[in-house]
């Protein structure tokens, strides 16, 4: 019966404090091989994924880092680590692990040869087939912020994944949309500056 109030206040805070993302065990210089993928943000921007398998001490594991553009709009501070917890790593079509987050943040770059990477243990030996595994990174198409009140100039901020396998690399600025001017009336009744009188 002593037991029980600590069993109960266990559960409760694991309901509080859900358990950590997966943390990094190992930290490597990542090689040619890296498979980049990525996506955009619908304000401009957005994120690259660089992974690959690498074999720690008899083991499988999948090493990385990630960046972002360089600027975001405000709204998406501290989004990005959200977009990398959806994000999913399959080896020869099957799901090897979920979850990005242990990946090592670095600035944008047009090559992640050279760069360090964050490791984590896939928790298997390594195979000799692993080093031409099919690497593919697949990550959902989600709602990053939303403005309930629509009160402020912000608008939703989706993230979708593209093709391009380097989206954080530029400067991550939406396009500029080209101000329009008066129209002009080149009809007989203007007064020969392109306006009605």
């Amino acid at each position: 019966m002593k037991q029980f109030p600590l069993m109960v206040a266990t559960v409760v805070l694991t309901a509080v404090f859900p358990l950590e993302e997966a943390k990094a065990q190992n930290t490597v210089v990542l090689g040619p091989h890296t498979v980049l993928s990525g996506g955009e943000y619908s304000t401009g921007g957005g994120i690259t994924v660089a992974v690959e398998l690498r074999n720690l001490k008899g083991m499988a594991a999948l090493c990385g880092a990630w960046s972002e553009s360089r600027h975001l709009t405000i709204y998406l501070k501290g989004k990005s680590k959200k977009v990398l917890s959806n994000a999913v790593v399959l080896v020869n079509g099957n799901r090897a692990h979920q979850n990005l987050q242990f990946l090592k943040e670095t600035n944008p770059t047009s090559s992640y040869t050279g760069e360090d990477g964050n490791c984590f243990e896939l928790g298997r030996p390594w195979r000799s087939s692993d080093s031409s595994a099919d690497i593919a990174i697949s990550i959902p198409r989600q709602l990053v912020y939303f403005d309930r009140g629509k009160a402020s100039a912000a608008e939703d901020i989706w993230f979708r994944q593209t093709e391009t396998s380097n989206p954080a690399w530029g400067d991550g600025r939406p396009p500029t949309k080209r101000k329009s001017g008066p129209k002009i009336d080149t009809s007989e009744n203007s007064n020969g500056k392109g306006f009605k009188p």
